[in-house]
């Protein structure tokens, strides 16, 4: 009898112990929470961005400032992540957090290789062969060799498209001849 009470009494201090530890750690728990609120560790989100020469860091924070202030747990990375990608010169984005307010922007830029020119319309082609948009803060940006053509369609123009040939050729000779690339200047088609 004494041995039945005696683990009845074990019993109930284990389950104390567990149901103290259980109310401290809740406690804590609460605690922090309501902390983290108060202090709004988590809200106005700050943006490190990395990486970009020829994009304004502006135009990114600009995108992304209704973002501002919200608390940085309730931040998408993949919305954010399409959002700064869907900027023209971005090739490709990495996001990072840093708790407890920070998201740092890691971005790797589209690097142009050459100036296509048709009638007073210009436009860039870059390493993967891609279209994109020229203006005077890019056409200085970007030492690209030019290249002209003598009798541009409207095609041209009017799609934004190289052809394929042309394409495949700058590229050939950025990738195999980089010397030659280099000293390009200027080439008329």
């Amino acid at each position: 009898m004494r041995l039945l009470l005696h683990k009845a009494k074990k019993q109930i201090l284990t389950i104390f112990k567990y149901f103290g530890l259980i109310i401290i750690i809740s406690s804590f728990s609460v605690s922090t929470i309501k902390y983290t609120k108060y202090a709004n560790l988590y809200n106005n989100v700050e943006f490190k961005i990395l990486g970009q020469e020829f994009i304004n860091e502006k135009m990114i924070l600009n995108l992304l400032s209704h973002l501002n202030n919200i608390s940085i747990l309730n931040i998408n990375l993949n919305e954010v992540k399409n959002e700064v990608l869907s900027l023209e010169f971005i090739e490709s984005v990495q996001l990072s957090l840093i708790l407890p307010n920070t998201i740092v922007i890691n971005i790797i830029e589209k690097k142009p290789i050459a100036l296509i020119n048709c009638a007073d319309h210009s436009l860039f082609i870059d390493k993967q062969g891609s279209v994109l948009k020229a203006d005077y803060k890019s056409i200085t940006f970007f030492p690209v060799p030019l290249i002209t053509y003598k009798n541009c369609s409207t095609e041209l123009i009017d799609s934004k498209f190289i052809s394929q040939e042309d394409t495949e050729l700058i590229l050939h000779i950025f990738n195999k001849y980089i010397y030659f690339y280099n000293d390009l200047s200027e080439v008329l088609i």
